[in-house]
């Protein structure tokens, strides 16, 4: 496995956890969901930033997008914690999980596609195997 698949799979985890919200019946069946979102998607930002961006700010090819990916985990991070001080049951707060939902989903497209590519043409492929060990252990931390 390598770093592209352990991104890809946080990026499939957190689309399943949408899903699950967004059929959930209940405020507090809600609520737990949104918890296990919000834990998951601030542990992949953080490790992201710190073992798969990191890698990538040194090359003027990749420097561009990696700012806006970093950029936009902190929009994400802004309204997760907007939504963690709402009301599961109301309107507003589902409408919020649409924009978050489309939020996330912007940054995964440009993140497989344009980063993912530059990516691949930057990091060695011993690095980008050993980088996927480094991702899970800092996501683990950061669960913690």
């Amino acid at each position: 496995m390598d770093i592209f698949e352990v991104l890809h799979q946080d990026h499939e985890t957190a689309r399943g956890l949408f899903t699950k919200i967004e059929g959930a019946g209940g405020k507090q069946e809600r609520e737990g969901l949104f918890q296990e979102l919000k834990d998951e998607l601030l542990a992949h930002s953080h490790a992201e930033e710190r073992v798969f961006y990191s890698q990538l700010k040194g090359s003027p090819d990749a420097r561009k997008k990696v700012e806006e990916g970093i950029h936009e985990h902190h929009e994400v991070e802004e309204l997760l914690e907007k939504m963690a001080s709402m009301d599961a049951g109301s309107q507003e707060w589902l409408s919020r999980v649409r924009e978050l939902k489309e939020m996330v989903e912007h940054h995964v497209q440009e993140e497989e596609g344009e980063v993912f590519t530059k990516a691949r043409s930057i990091l060695p492929g011993r690095q980008v195997e050993e980088m996927a060990g480094q991702m899970q252990r800092a996501k683990k931390e950061e669960m913690h």
